[in-house]
């Protein structure tokens, strides 16, 4: 059958209404599917009511964990229309862990799980669980049972008679159903990488991003350093050369990168001296800057010029190009590269 029948919610539908259909209703918002093309979401746990699930030692460690209270949503991974499961455990749950390996060291997991009967097996309901791991001199992690989310990675050392927070990986996924409303001071926590958000109390509303570090506006996402590369023999291949960095920073908004660096090239270079930039360029010259070659010793006489990225595939290197043609160098260890440039980002 292409459509399932009835549709949420028809009061005078004189059917019932299949559960997979108010699974796929209350949870469709989510964003992110399972797998492609997928009519189950992503899930996940929720970051903002409750605890968020974090797993932890117990408060007197032993072979067990405990795993605080919130909301999940767990995809179901037996059907194709099955949807997604809203759980919540409303107060902390302890979970113990099998007795470990006299000599060797187990992964375990801790996962929510739920078993539906109208897909396999006899048992409706979620828990919190552990799937146990087989010890090993170099164990792996176990793969996780159908319905469920991975809440925690359990680092089980042989011998061992407690769990501690350092054993514990954090292996949460959260759910996210679009844009957070807050302010600069209520922004979600713990956020997620990609986790998008407008603050009320900033100029405009403004959007802000979460990149996996801090939270950033992806229409001036702030300068951030960097480490480039000098090299030499630009004219032919590329060769690294020891260098100094002063600063070297950029900006990246859309595909426009800003660069920024003042570099102390440390030798006397041949075949031009080049700088590695952030990303790879779209095309060889830039849309505006300049690169400036300076210090003490000998210098070229053209020593500032037009800034040039080499041909592919070392479209992620720049040359003083100078109006006389060539490429420059520097004359004696101690001089610079530095300049502000401009360029589309392949």
């Amino acid at each position: 059958m292409a459509v399932t029948n009835p549709p949420i919610a028809l009061q005078n539908a004189g059917a019932t209404h299949p559960a997979s259909a108010l699974r796929i209703a209350t949870t469709s918002d989510q964003a992110g599917p399972r797998t492609a093309a997928s009519l189950v979401p992503r899930g996940g746990v929720h970051p903002f009511l409750g605890s968020t699930m974090s797993v932890g030692q117990l408060a007197s460690p032993g072979m067990g964990v405990t795993v605080q209270p919130g909301i999940v949503t767990v995809p179901g991974t037996e059907n194709a229309s099955q949807g997604a499961y809203t759980c919540y455990a409303a107060t902390a749950t302890d979970v113990t862990l099998d007795p470990a390996h006299a000599s060797l060291p187990r992964i375990d997991l801790i996962v929510a799980r739920v078993q539906d009967s109208q897909y396999s097996g006899a048992a409706n309901t979620w828990t919190l669980e552990k799937v146990t791991g087989t010890a090993a001199s170099s164990p792996v992690a176990p793969t996780a049972p159908n319905n469920s989310i991975t809440l925690a990675q359990i680092s089980v050392a042989a011998a061992a008679t407690q769990i501690l927070n350092a054993s514990i990986t954090d292996k949460r996924i959260f759910s996210s159903t679009g844009v957070t409303v807050c302010t600069s001071t209520t922004r979600p926590s713990p956020a997620i990488s990609g986790m998008v958000i407008v603050q009320t109390d900033d100029v405009a509303n403004r959007i802000m991003v979460y990149n996996g570090t801090t939270w950033v506006n992806p229409a001036a996402p702030g300068w951030i350093d960097y480490t480039p590369q000098a090299y030499q023999n630009m004219a032919t291949t590329p060769a690294s050369v020891s260098r100094t960095i002063v600063y070297a920073r950029y900006q990246l908004v859309g595909k426009t990168c800003d660069v920024a660096f003042n570099v102390t090239i440390n030798a006397v270079t041949t075949g031009g001296v080049g700088l590695q930039m952030p990303f790879t360029a779209q095309q060889r010259f830039f849309a505006a800057g300049a690169l400036v070659l300076g210090g003490g010793g000998t210098l070229p006489t053209d020593q500032a010029g037009t800034a040039r990225f080499l041909p592919s595939p070392h479209l992620d290197k720049i040359v003083v190009h100078a109006a006389s043609g060539g490429f420059r160098d520097t004359g004696a260890s101690g001089q610079s590269l530095f300049g502000a440039l401009r360029y589309e980002v392949a």
